[in-house]
């Protein structure tokens, strides 16, 4: 579960037995100039594409992403493939806001062309966690500040959860 930074949520969720992984929100202007050149091994994916992505899915988080996934195409969001590496969800007016990888390699190509898609010279990448060095280092080389912001909520073994970027209302 994605919590915000409000005290109440994070000693609510402590106290429900949620272990907290403090997270970082990337934002600020996209140096673009900074962009490296677009890679032919990520590709737009579409509904078609969501069976085969939840292998991902479950290595990753335990469970697959298709109703996010299906709930964010509905809004206009593009998905993005990298084969069986990995996929991400850009959300119109705002960068990654989801992202799953089988490896770091797949995941910062896959940060890196949602970048390159945001349609704002502010997007956000929130919900980064310490476990997702590879994302802390695309987002400060594309010039985006980090601020604390929130946990990360976890019970259970829900699988690695890296490299994982997670959508705000489906963790």
């Amino acid at each position: 579960i994605p919590s915000s930074s409000d005290p109440r949520a994070l000693r609510l969720y402590a106290l429900s037995g949620f272990e907290l992984h403090p997270t970082f929100e990337a934002s600020g202007i996209l140096d673009r100039s900074a962009l490296p050149p677009p890679t032919r091994s990520v590709h737009a994916g579409d509904s078609s594409d969501l069976e085969a992505l939840e292998p991902i899915s479950r290595a990753v988080r335990g469970a697959p992403h298709t109703s996010e996934i299906e709930f964010a195409l509905g809004l206009g969001a593009r998905l993005l493939r990298l084969g069986d590496r990995g996929f991400a969800v850009v959300y119109p007016g705002h960068a990654v806001w989801l992202l799953v990888a089988s490896d770091d390699d797949a995941a910062t190509q896959l940060l890196w062309a949602g970048l390159a898609l945001a349609e704002t010279e502010r997007p956000a990448v929130r919900w980064i966690t310490a476990a997702q060095q590879w994302a802390i280092d695309v987002v400060v080389r594309a010039g985006l500040r980090l601020v604390p912001d929130g946990a990360l909520c976890v019970r259970g073994d829900p699988g690695p959860l890296r490299p994982y970027l997670p959508s705000p209302p489906f963790a």
